[in-house]
């Protein structure tokens, strides 16, 4: 899938989108590797190419058919990193039951 930000070559795709199917159902499976913040001298840090790429991802999983999405990768960035909330605004904390 195509997550690429603006300006990068159409070989660099780095997401993947499968269906895993279990006993209990279907399952969307997204495996990701988002652009890596850079620091740019002498403005700091840059996470722009970072931030459309979430952005992308968050709409594909939005977009989702199924219930159950499960995303891996790395993402260049933690659960509190505005930039990541795209995605992370989607996430649902998982319950255990036994």
């Amino acid at each position: 899938m195509d997550i690429r930000p603006a300006g990068v070559e159409a070989d660099r795709n780095r997401a993947l989108r499968s269906t895993v199917r279990l006993p209990s159902g279907e399952v969307a499976v997204y495996v990701a590797h988002l652009p890596s913040v850079r620091l740019v001298l002498p403005d700091g840090f840059a996470s722009g190419r970072r931030d459309e790429s979430a952005a992308a991802l968050g709409a594909a999983i939005a977009a989702e058919r199924l219930d159950k999405v499960i995303v891996l990768g790395d993402l260049n960035g933690t659960l509190d990193d505005r930039g990541l909330a795209p995605i992370v605004s989607l996430m649902t904390p998982v319950v255990e039951t036994m």
